[in-house]
């Protein structure tokens, strides 16, 4: 559908008009605008409309210097500005207060417009801009009231439109191999293995499967997995009933399990939503300034600000030290400097969020024959994060079955002198009581000077906490043979390019376990365009004497370009080294990537080589390897052959392509297209994927709860055919699958003149409307100078095209059937 309405490019103007039955089309509120208090509107020292009839102009709003988005407004012959009240309010947010929105919903008109003058009885002033094009919002004199700013945009709200994914969506993914044993082994061609993925999507519900097919001594198809997940977007909840892997943090193990599983996951549902903590500091100003917010010596946001008490909101923190300046500068040219610093680990939760993850079931053990579960292996696990405030997250965990009983906490506190973390946990089980203890300590400097950063931590595990299984022990619980383990790493920049760290670590041995220690330093430096090398220097002392030693580790990088890069090292201590090049994918059909490898060392050498293509219905590749002995004899040496590829439907549509990561959608044609091949995310003669001859595309790379603009046209269509938008909005839920058809029967543009009485009818806007069908879309059209116009995503029938004026004009046309592309309408005259 399109909107109601037309654009016209008017002179006196310079923008878009939009006819007056237009409605407005919500885009994205951005975070951290604040209302237009009350002053003074004052009279335009020049016509804002000189025409006589009503525009409605979409222009950007602006608020203390800040585009905030776009908004539809209203301009009469007698130059009355009204605005979309709804429009209003959402580019303004939380920003307003219940009063205010509750005095602008009182104002709104049945059109859904509010008048300025209402707007400033709310405590809004909207000024509308004739030279810049754009809608105004100015602030008041000083507010003792702390205003929030935003530094940068890290809730993205998703905004907009999205096609609907199929109610019932499948797919499999098929990998195969197939190796022949040149030399080493048995020799010959071997028999191939495959690897299956299989998921569904059924209204809410996902059904998710893994397996394999190995035809090598008739080992047949193996189960792996078989899982039904139910997702709670709203809550950001995922569950899991079946073979499900469980979720944990600090001390906790994660076994596979025969059960069911629960986790909030933001970085799932919301991948766009910054969930660590973003308040900081309050600021004051006397007076209005023009303000730098400086974060770690960039810029990260330049307004004006009236008079008032301010918080900065929407800090985009990074890891480590957080070095911020608020430069005012006032109407004199005198400029006030605060800072403030904090530092940040990226752990941290925003105050009044949390995390949690548990699970319960069957231990499972999962081996190259399948899955297998002791019926008598029970296992519960969970754990609860929370943020406490900007600075301080705490959380718990508890997990046990019938030997083992483990309960834990943790913390992770961010101080002006570093981040700190903590966790502990004791255990009762086989061995009886123990504890387990880790402290971390980061301090990071982003903001400039010679030292980059410093890490430590100590690390401590009594003889009975958990447990732990010897590999001739038949199960038998023994102790760890470390006791307790501290390490540190400090790095400093030498030059622009070259960076050097001191490293240090002891580890205390229990039993015959030995104690040692490891002193190193480590070297990275550049000089212009040559590659990168890397020095490290290492010593290591241990009770037992083939463990002690001095070496120094060399090692290289270089680029070729933004996708290839050689990569080399040789370590002294281990006598052995290596050479690399890897060439990256652009992931597109017809790209590829290559790897090749050279491993030596005392006993021989090694060499490998992986070539693989992305293509249109598939993925492929070769490789080869061979190893040779200290004697330059070869002992080993094996070719293979890859490929992949995924069957997908969405119960009226099936196609097959690249496999597939998590949600697909099938891309087809509409018939008026005549067969034309479609082609995705096409740039010049590259694509992402097609259809043809094999039938429709498939994307095989949506990500759930992440929007995608998917872009489709045909080349070889029809001249003159309307795609419409031409792209289509997905926001797909997990593992789903989408049906999208390209073109449709409205695909036809019509050109052609207008006139009134002989005359062009110029810069006028209007609509057009089907006769034959009531339900079928209105189409906006406009005039230029000429009278000229251009009517997109009309279908063969009659149409009627009304213009507006102080007395509508009318004109009929008729577009013959079969027509597709374009339609020239010739000159038409007005209805009388």
């Amino acid at each position: 559908m399109r909107p109601l309405g037309a654009s016209i490019c008017a002179a006196a103007l310079g923008s878009c008009v939009v006819a007056q039955d237009a409605r407005a089309q919500a885009t994205a509120p951005l975070p951290g605008s604040r209302p237009a208090p009350s002053v003074p509107n004052q009279a335009p020292a020049t016509r804002l409309n000189p025409t006589n009839r009503t525009l409605e102009i979409y222009v950007p709003f602006v608020e203390s210097g800040r585009r905030l988005g776009d908004i539809l407004i209203r301009l009469t012959p007698d130059d009355q500005l009204s605005v979309v009240e709804s429009r209003l309010v959402e580019i303004l947010g939380s920003a307003l207060t219940p009063p205010q929105i509750a005095a602008l919903e009182a104002g709104r008109a049945p059109d859904s417009f509010i008048t300025a003058d209402q707007a400033a009885a709310a405590g809004l002033v909207l000024n509308f801009n004739p030279q810049r094009m754009e809608l105004q919002a100015a602030l008041s004199g000083p507010d003792q009231s702390l205003r929030r700013i935003a530094i940068a945009d890290l809730d993205r709200t998703i905004q907009g439109q999205f096609i609907e994914p199929a109610s019932f969506s499948a797919y499999l993914n098929v990998r195969g191999a197939v190796d022949y044993q040149h030399r080493g082994g048995t020799t010959g061609l071997n028999d191939p293995i495959f690897d299956l993925e299989f998921a569904s999507r059924l209204g809410r519900f996902v059904l998710e499967a893994y397996g394999g097919l190995d035809l090598r001594d008739d080992a047949g198809f193996v189960r792996r997995s078989t899982t039904l997940v139910y997702d709670l977007p709203e809550w950001r909840v995922r569950s899991r009933f079946g073979d499900v892997q469980t979720p944990a943090l600090s001390f906790q193990d994660a076994p596979a399990l025969l059960g069911v599983s629960v986790e909030r996951l933001y970085r799932a549902f919301e991948p766009q939503r910054n969930i660590r903590p973003r308040s900081f500091d309050a600021f004051q100003l006397n007076r209005e300034s023009e303000v730098d917010i400086v974060i770690n010596g960039q810029v990260a946001r330049r307004v004006v600000l009236p008079a008032g008490s301010y918080q900065l909101d929407q800090f985009p923190f990074v890891g480590g030290s957080n070095d911020v300046q608020i430069i005012a500068t006032d109407p004199t040219g005198r400029q006030e400097i605060a800072r403030f610093s904090r530092f940040f680990d990226p752990l941290l939760l925003a105050p009044g969020l949390d995390e949690f993850g548990a699970a319960a079931g069957l231990r499972a053990d999962v081996g190259l024959d399948g899955a297998r579960y002791d019926s008598d292996d029970w296992f519960a696990s969970g754990f609860y994060r929370r943020g406490i405030s900007d600075s301080l997250t705490a959380g718990a965990n508890l997990q046990g079955d019938r030997d083992l009983v483990v309960a834990g906490a943790e913390a992770i506190w961010s101080t002006p002198l570093g981040v700190w973390g903590g966790d502990f946990a004791l255990s009762h089980g086989d061995m009886g009581t123990g504890y387990a203890a880790r402290i971390n300590y980061q301090l990071l400097n982003n903001a400039g000077g010679r030292f980059q950063g410093l890490n430590a931590v100590y690390e401590t595990r009594s003889t009975a906490f958990g447990r732990r299984y010897g590999p001739d022990a038949d199960g038998a619980p023994i102790s760890d043979g470390v006791s307790w383990t501290v390490a540190t790493s400090a790095s400093f920049l030498v030059t622009e390019e070259n960076i050097a760290s001191l490293n240090a670590s002891y580890s205390h041995g229990r039993g015959v376990t030995p104690d040692y220690y490891d002193i190193g330093t480590a070297f990275a430096f550049r000089w212009g365009d040559l590659p990168q090398f890397t020095v490290s220097a290492s010593y290591r002392h241990s009770d037992r004497p083939e463990e002690r030693g001095f070496g120094v580790l060399f090692g290289f990088t270089t680029r070729f370009g933004a996708r290839s890069f050689a990569s080399g090292e040789y370590d002294t201590r281990e006598q052995r080294g290596s050479l690399a090049f890897n060439q990256a994918s652009l992931h597109e059909t017809n790209s590829y990537n290559l790897n090749a490898r050279l491993d030596f060392a005392g006993d021989g050498v090694g060499g490998s080589a992986v070539a693989n293509i992305v293509g249109n219905r598939g993925e492929a590749g070769v490789s080869h390897s061979t190893f040779l002995n200290e004697s330059g004899e070869i002992v080993g040496s094996r070719s293979g052959l890859r490929g992949a590829l995924s069957l997908a439907t969405t119960g009226d549509s099936m196609a097959f392509g690249r496999p597939i990561h998590d949600s697909f959608a099938i891309v087809r044609g509409h018939r008026t297209l005549d067969g034309a091949d479609v082609w995705v995310d096409r740039a010049g003669e590259r694509y992402a994927v097609r259809s043809g001859r094999l039938g429709p595309a498939l994307i095989n790379d949506l990500t759930s709860y992440n929007p995608r603009n998917i872009r489709a046209d045909a080349p070889a269509g029809p001249p003159g055919y309307d795609y419409g938008t031409g792209s289509f909005r997905v926001l797909p839920p997990y593992r789903a699958g989408y049906t999208v058809t390209v073109g449709s029967d409205y695909a036809v543009t019509v050109m052609g003149v207008l006139t009134d009485a002989g005359e062009p009818l110029v810069l006028t806007s209007g609509s057009a409307r089907s006769l034959d069908d009531p339900d079928a879309p209105v189409v906006a059209i406009f005039t230029n100078r000429t009278g000229r116009f251009s009517a997109g995503g009309l279908k063969p029938g009659r149409w009627r095209l009304t213009m507006a004026g102080p007395i509508p004009l009318q004109y009929d046309i008729v577009i013959p059937t079969g027509t597709v592309g374009l339609h020239q309408a010739g000159v038409l005259e007005a209805n009388p």
